[in-house]
């Protein structure tokens, strides 16, 4: 059966809804980190679906994870199938564990057009295992990640939000994969409004307690000293002003130098950043291990761990699969019943 096929097969025969996962990259640390965060002692009561090569996984259990945590690999094995149905996709063409093979691209591809598709279909909830950006680059998305896949792949016009939840922090990028150089052109009126709109829509569903304002971060450093040197964030104030004259729970810009301090975190429910590496860094600094990577304003909801491919570890059994775990736990979360 080819790729396309077994796509329109699987989305046949797919009805409930739940949780759809895949392990990403087969060199990288995603399948043994889809083994530990599917074989944890207590399993999930809602249904999940993995998506994916049975040999790679088995292989990932019995050599990675096996070695170093028996029982989490035999639970695992135990369950898939019964516990976790498997929807089958191509095997990669090699497995070299820890290096970025250009020849898995067709069926890493297939996997996750397979799994966004009956997110899509079913309105499941997406999780992803990490990708090397390389495979974005090799299917077409010179600058591009999961978020900017899926919003091609469901045809979505409307920009996305690239959104970090933790228990600590929260933050939001108005740009994504974009050359830093080319990020003041994008700083727009309806990019922010559009960013603040998406965050406060999640705020509300998943923290309905929470009624701090959103914060936005300053383009340039000190803001421009407001005008001195840049104008940027003059335009950016003139903005939030706008926003907050409808009503909108917004503040700033704020220098980004003093905005991740552990008063401003306290005061603001999320905090929007221009840039990737703005809003990255205090992301994996304050919360490596808890974050999770949400995309928002898709017809889909994709979460996925708030880390990489980590090919320097992969295979041996040592990667923490606590943000796995967390993507999951909130993607449950957000699933509609069967």
């Amino acid at each position: 059966m080819t790729g396309t096929a077994r796509v329109r097969s699987a989305l046949r025969k797919m009805r409930s809804r739940g949780v759809v996962i895949t392990y990403g990259d087969p060199c990288g640390v995603g399948p043994e980190l889809l083994v530990r965060t599917l074989g944890q002692p207590r399993p999930p009561s809602s249904p999940v679906r993995a998506v994916g090569d049975r040999r790679l996984l088995e292989k990932a259990a019995h050599e990675a994870v096996g070695p170093v945590d028996a029982p989490t690999a035999e639970r695992f094995l135990a369950r898939l199938d019964d516990r976790f149905p498997l929807i089958a996709s191509a095997p990669p063409a090699t497995l070299t564990p820890g290096a970025w093979q250009e020849a898995n691209v067709s069926s890493s591809l297939e996997a996750l057009e397979l799994a966004a598709g009956i997110a899509l279909k079913e309105e499941a909830v997406l999780v992803t295992g990490p990708m090397d950006k390389r495979f974005f680059a090799a299917v077409g998305l010179a600058h591009g990640g999961h978020t900017e896949f899926l919003a091609r792949f469901c045809g979505c016009t409307d920009e996305p939000l690239m959104w970090f939840d933790s228990p600590r922090l929260r933050v939001g990028l108005l740009t994504r994969h974009v050359p830093l150089a080319d990020v003041p052109a994008l700083v727009r009126p309806d990019r922010l409004a559009r960013g603040v709109e998406l965050a406060r829509g999640f705020l509300a569903r998943t923290r309905p307690s929470v009624t701090c304002p959103l914060a936005v971060a300053a383009l340039d450093p000190h803001c421009g000293e407001w005008g001195t040197f840049a104008r940027n964030d003059l335009q950016v104030r003139d903005w939030i002003e706008e926003l907050q004259s409808r009503g909108v729970p917004v503040e700033g810009p704020f220098s980004a130098d003093t905005l991740f301090s552990s008063g401003s975190l306290e005061r603001f429910s999320g905090i929007l950043c221009w840039y990737h590496d703005q809003g990255m860094i205090p992301v994996k600094l304050l919360a490596f291990a808890t974050a999770v990577n949400v995309t928002l304003g898709l017809p889909l909801l994709r979460t996925s761990p708030a880390h990489g491919v980590a090919y320097d570890i992969a295979w041996q059994g040592t990667a923490s699969p606590a943000s796995t775990i967390k993507a999951l736990s909130l993607a449950l979360t957000l699933a509609p019943s069967s």
